[in-house]
């Protein structure tokens, strides 16, 4: 459960920030990017492509495939993976798993593919960053942009422009924590759109207790009492008495 509640924060804080994390990954973004044409977030081709659909995993992948524009015009698809348990057991096979999205949208879309994996689990480091294949004198190499939480200090995090590195900050602070990041680590009220983490809230609230997470919202969160109430299916009254409790005004 705790998987599947963190693979959909991380899908929604991509398309949130999307240009941001551009920028977090290519310094060069709005020299090459045409941010004020937006992005076409391609679900359907991206499950199309998906390389095993019969196989069942352990292993939690947020991915997305994403259309962006240059400034001169030229199409890219963005293809990006955040690897999310940290399992090293299964390297060989995400590097594989990189391969195949890739061969399968430019075999059958014919655009300009970049890869990217950002990986948020404690090994991070040492993730693949390239698949190989060799047979007799057969010899593929596949190299993809890869970078980790681990590679960037806190105070470097901290101190950055950059949203997207604020959500960074507080999934590094979650891993070394042992726990999926606080909300309101993520919540910027500026640039977050409210109602596109209510499936994520919903998830936190089956594990936790109303009361906890009721105590969460109201301590890391500018939502007023009755949208609390809402997310979490408590009463009004209910949010009430746990402010008072907390001896929130």
């Amino acid at each position: 459960m705790k998987h599947r509640k963190s693979d959909i924060l991380w899908k929604v804080v991509m398309e949130e920030v999307f240009d941001d994390l551009l920028r977090f990954i290519y310094p060069d973004a709005d020299q090459v990017y045409d941010m004020e044409r937006g992005f076409e977030f391609l679900e359907k081709e991206l499950a199309e492509m998906y390389p095993e659909p019969d196989k069942a995993s352990d292993t939690r992948f947020a991915d997305k495939l994403v259309k962006v524009f240059h400034l001169d015009g030229e199409e890219e698809w963005v293809l990006i993976h955040v690897e999310i348990q940290g399992d090293t057991s299964h390297w060989r096979d995400f590097s594989e798993r990189m391969f195949r999205y890739f061969y399968r949208i430019l075999d059958r879309y014919k655009r300009p593919v970049s890869a990217i994996a950002f990986f948020t689990g404690q090994d991070g480091r040492k993730m693949p960053c390239r698949f190989e294949y060799t047979y007799r004198q057969t010899r593929l190499v596949y190299d993809y942009h890869a970078i980790s939480i681990l590679d960037f200090s806190d105070e470097e995090l901290e101190n950055s422009s950059n949203p997207f590195a604020q959500v960074a900050l507080a999934a590094k602070t979650a891993l070394l924590e042992g726990k999926i990041p606080f909300i309101e680590r993520i919540y910027k009220p500026d640039k977050f759109n409210i109602m596109g983490i209510d499936e994520y809230i919903r998830w936190e609230a089956i594990e936790e207790t109303k009361e906890e997470f009721v105590k969460n919202l109201l301590k890391g969160s500018d939502f007023p009492d009755e949208k609390i109430a809402s997310l979490v299916g408590v009463t009004l009254e209910f949010v009430n008495e746990v402010k008072a409790e907390l001896k929130i005004k």
